[in-house]
């Protein structure tokens, strides 16, 4: 096998088929999949057991108690029997090319760290909001533009859900941080950078995103991830709190206060997720709602009630 590819799932029974069938699709096929259930509470081992969604022939299972996503990737890494490492998220679809764009950049780039693009993309008829994120996912990703980039610190973007590292420097990195249950990738990518590692992003290796989350489930994960970079600065204050913190205090001035006050409460959220009145607006005013309450109460008024 040339590559390994991992996927660390918790209670990702509904989710994990996608990916399993969308790795059947790719046009570079020497590679494994090793997935690690995370201490689900679902049936996600069974699915993963019934060779009629998949075929099982190069896939490796294994369980642990529910310990986080960084070691259960540290873990799935120690199983690989490559010494490329693929990561994606059990809630990504990776475009046909994706494994195959990942494994020819380490042909020519070696001992550096690709990270892919993330997309956000659902199918059918979908609520207004997930239609906001999709389209934030793209406005995020177009900052990088469209050819491969080699990253810095004033720009530095990696995430596990769609990125590949050698074995070897992902050991020698000392893998993921396992004292972290999120932002383990952004620390990864940092430690990297602070020991001359080249980090590029490829914005045409896509993964798109496929977890459909209401209004209130996305604020709440927002919270998460600032209270991890939290956790991030606390365990390593002279690396994060001055030369790469992310957690910047968001000043307002009166006029954005009355409105972040307005806008940044349950009321507005489950508006959005139950009877959405703001389809009325025109695109451009009600996406900003949306972002208004998002960013209120996900980074703002953490603590308010949602």
């Amino acid at each position: 096998m040339k590559v390994s590819v991992i996927i660390p799932t918790y209670n990702g029974a509904d989710k994990i088929k996608k990916i399993l069938q969308s790795l059947e699709r790719q046009t570079f096929q020497n590679f494994e999949i090793i997935v690690g259930v995370d201490g689900s509470t679902d049936n996600t081992k069974e699915i993963l057991e019934n060779q009629k969604y998949f075929s099982s022939e190069r896939l490796i299972v294994f369980e642990q108690e529910n310990k986080g996503r960084a070691v259960i990737r540290d873990n799935a890494a120690k199983k690989a029997q490559s010494n490329l490492l693929v990561f994606f998220d059990d809630d990504m679809i990776p475009e046909e090319d994706s494994i195959e764009k990942h494994y020819k950049h380490h042909l020519i780039n070696k001992n550096s760290i690709l990270g892919g693009n993330q997309l956000d993309k659902y199918e059918g008829k979908i609520p207004d909001f997930l239609k906001f994120k999709e389209y934030l996912s793209k406005k995020w990703m177009s900052i990088y533009g469209n050819k491969v980039s080699l990253l810095r610190k004033d720009n530095l973007f990696v995430t596990a859900a769609n990125f590949s590292i050698s074995k070897t420097l992902f050991f020698n990195l000392g893998g993921f941080d396992e004292r972290l249950t999120d932002a383990e990738d952004w620390d990864l990518s940092v430690r990297a950078l602070e020991q001359g590692i080249d980090i590029y992003f490829d914005p045409a290796n896509i993964a798109y995103h496929n977890d459909y989350v209401t209004c209130k489930k996305y604020i709440i994960r927002q919270r998460q991830y600032q209270l991890a970079h939290q956790k991030v600065e606390e365990l390593k204050p002279t690396l994060y709190k001055s030369k790469y913190k992310r957690n910047k205090e968001i000043n307002l001035n009166f006029i954005k206060r009355i409105v972040y006050f307005i806008f940044a409460n349950k009321f507005h959220v489950y508006l959005i997720d139950n009877f959405n009145i703001y389809k009325i607006l025109p695109k451009y005013i009600r996406y900003k709602i949306y972002d208004i309450v998002v960013t209120g109460l996900g980074k703002i008024y953490i603590n308010t009630a949602i």
